[in-house]
């Protein structure tokens, strides 16, 4: 990695070993692991990882009772390592939450510095420079130690972010290639293809340039041979043919166009920002988004969040945006992934696919992971009887397919990791938007999902809501019911929702009759309400309640039983009658739920709502028994 100007300045590489170094003295970062976390840290680009993140980014599934006192330790001791002794400046690895952060704006990072030479690359071809399009990718591509990023760095996370950072390296190394002026090509940069061709023999845009440049240097035969050698490999590893843009390829080397003659970068155009087709499956993009809400409310700094995670419009995407929407039930996580993929659904013109993996309905049964990856493929345009039966085929096949396509995937209704990690796929560009009650922390530490956590709404926004939803049923309420609904929903949407709703369906019985009974229940120990509303509420809440271990859910009947709305650990132990240690592990359990929040360190809350189903649910297993 060059040095910097700056003796002070820490420097840091992950596109190799991961390394550290302050001017051009190495730090010692310590062991793999240590390692292994400052890497996590570095990825994350200046956001906060939480202490959870960590512990799945550094053990997965086998992490040890001491992992996260393993965390505060590798902390500890890379801020000894990168710190300045004596400094009165704030260290490095900043603490924020029950996480850490590392700010990016005190230190210098090869991955930034890469993609910056990239993004200016894109930037000197649209201004047709191509001379200096090619020196910013080579000097991209310079800052490379080896081909392989996080070499020194083990486990499943650093295994994910190496394959994304490869696929980067490979679009650059690409792009060049495409941009390579015509004298040279035939001695330095078809030995290059050949290479790479032979190390990444699946990446049909790596076939097309060694086609393309075979043709280009009178080699029409050989060029021929390639395309053949392509669909042989494609069907003995994948089970399927070459892609639309390479078979059209294929065309014109038959027929000796003499447009292939041009230099690539006037004939091919690739390197193109402004969305399009990239080798859609069939000529009929998907549109199966649910239809937008009548009546949104709030959310915006959440929207905010959604949007920044696409790449600008005027960007070349190097990698599939992925997005994690995260609540306890009823809160509007659907409503939010639906209302915000409308706003974006121009920007995939391969279509937008949506999918319910019922992982909290009725059924009880999330949809088994083949499943979903066929009725994806079918939406694409794939025929299905055509499709493998075997998972590791089908995986394969998902995958490449996906390659070729730049559309946007609504995962709805997500259980676990294991069942949602597989289906994000894509090509550069495309984006899936996965919603789910449990926090999936997986999912944002291994692939790096930009999380949105969804709250209660604030009382204005609340406000505003039951306002729009009496517009939208023509429905007059008196300020002093509206207020009711807002204070004793306690932001709630779906609760609001149904209030409103069985006000609209009842015009004849007083709406101060709906806020008492809601009032009622959750005043009283044990509801005698038996109102549409929390029939409906309840049934939502169930299928949560029944992924439950029993003992998380007698704890969150304890909680209820008691009114105890804002607890901590001690309190919590004490009314459920168990030791400290055990609860301790239930309050995680619950929180991974989404069935209470942790609203400041160790101090959790429990919505009274879903406390009113857990009293239900209390008294229905005391009568049983």
């Amino acid at each position: 990695m060059p040095a910097t100007n700056d003796s002070s300045r820490l420097r840091f590489s992950v596109l190799g070993p991961v390394r550290a170094w302050r001017g051009t003295t190495e730090v010692d970062i310590g062991p793999h692991l240590q390692r292994a976390l400052l890497s996590v840290l570095l990825l994350k680009e200046g956001g906060r990882v939480s202490v959870g993140e960590l512990v799945d980014a550094l053990w997965g599934d086998d992490a040890p009772t001491t992992a996260e006192s393993g965390i505060r330790t590798y902390v500890y001791r890379l801020r000894r390592a990168l710190d300045l002794p004596g400094s009165r400046r704030p260290s490095v690895i900043e603490s924020s939450g029950h996480g850490y952060s590392m700010p990016l704006d005190r230190v210098s990072l090869d991955l930034m510095d890469f993609r910056e030479h990239v993004e200016q690359a894109q930037l000197h071809r649209l201004a047709e420079d191509h001379a200096q399009a090619r020196e910013r990718l080579r000097a991209a591509l310079a800052l490379w130690n080896g081909d392989t990023a996080l070499s020194n760095i083990p486990g499943a996370f650093a295994e994910s972010r190496r394959a994304r950072l490869a696929e980067e390296r490979l679009s650059a190394i690409e792009d060049l290639l495409l941009l390579s002026e015509d004298d040279g090509l035939a001695s330095v940069q078809l030995s290059k293809m050949f290479s790479l061709v032979r190390d990444n023999p699946l990446r049909e845009r790596l076939w097309e340039s060694l086609i393309s440049a075979l043709y280009r240097a009178g080699r029409r035969a050989e060029a021929l041979l390639a395309f053949e050698e392509c669909r042989r490999t494609l069907a003995n590893e994948l089970g399927v043919g070459p892609g639309a843009s390479l078979r059209n390829l294929h065309e014109r080397v038959l027929r000796s166009d003499p447009e292939l003659l041009r230099a690539p970068h006037t004939a091919a155009g690739r390197m193109r920002t402004a969305p399009r087709r990239t080798a859609p499956l069939t000529d009929l993009a998907p549109a199966q988004l649910p239809s937008d809400l009548q009546v949104f409310a709030g959310r915006t700094e959440e929207l905010a969040r959604l949007h920044a995670m696409l790449p600008a419009e005027d960007q070349r995407p190097t990698s599939v945006s992925v997005g994690l929407i995260t609540g306890m039930p009823g809160v509007g996580k659907s409503a939010l992934a639906v209302h915000w993929a409308h706003q974006v659904a121009d920007r995939f013109p391969d279509g937008q696919v949506y999918l319910d993996l019922q992982g909290y309905d009725a059924s009880g049964s999330p949809m088994p992971v083949d499943e979903a990856m066929r009725l994806v493929l079918q939406s694409l345009g794939d025929d299905i009887r055509d499709l493998p039966r075997d998972r590791l085929a089908l995986l394969a096949r998902y995958r490449t397919l996906l390659s070729r396509v730049r559309f946007l995937l609504v995962l709805d209704n997500a259980r676990t990791d294991e069942l949602t990690r597989p289906l994000v796929a894509g090509a550069p560009g495309s984006c899936v938007l996965v919603t789910s009650r449990a926090d999936l922390s997986s999912l944002a530490a291994i692939i790096g999902a930009t999380t949105v956590k969804l709250d209660v709404l604030s009382p204005g926004e609340s406000h505003e809501f039951v306002r729009r939803r009496l517009d939208s049923t023509r429905l007059s309420l008196a300020p002093d019911v509206v207020d009711d609904i807002v204070e004793l929903c306690e932001g709630l949407p779906l609760a609001m929702a149904l209030m409103v709703a069985q006000a609209a369906g009842n015009p004849g019985a007083p709406a101060a009759d709906l806020v008492e009974d809601l009032r009622a229940a959750r005043n009283s120990p044990v509801s005698s309400s038996a109102s549409r509303l929390f029939r409906n509420l309840g049934r939502v809440v169930s299928w949560s309640w029944s992924g439950l271990s029993p003992g998380a859910a007698a704890l969150l009947a304890a909680l209820s039983r008691n009114f105890a709305r804002e607890f901590d650990l001690p309190s919590a132990a004490a009314l459920a009658g168990i030791p400290r240690r055990t609860a301790a592990g239930l309050l995680v359990e619950l929180a991974d739920a989404n069935l209470i929040t942790e609203v400041e360190r160790g101090v959790y809350r429990c919505h009274t709502l879903v406390q009113v189903y857990g009293r239900e649910a209390d008294r229905g297993a005391r009568c049983a028994t």
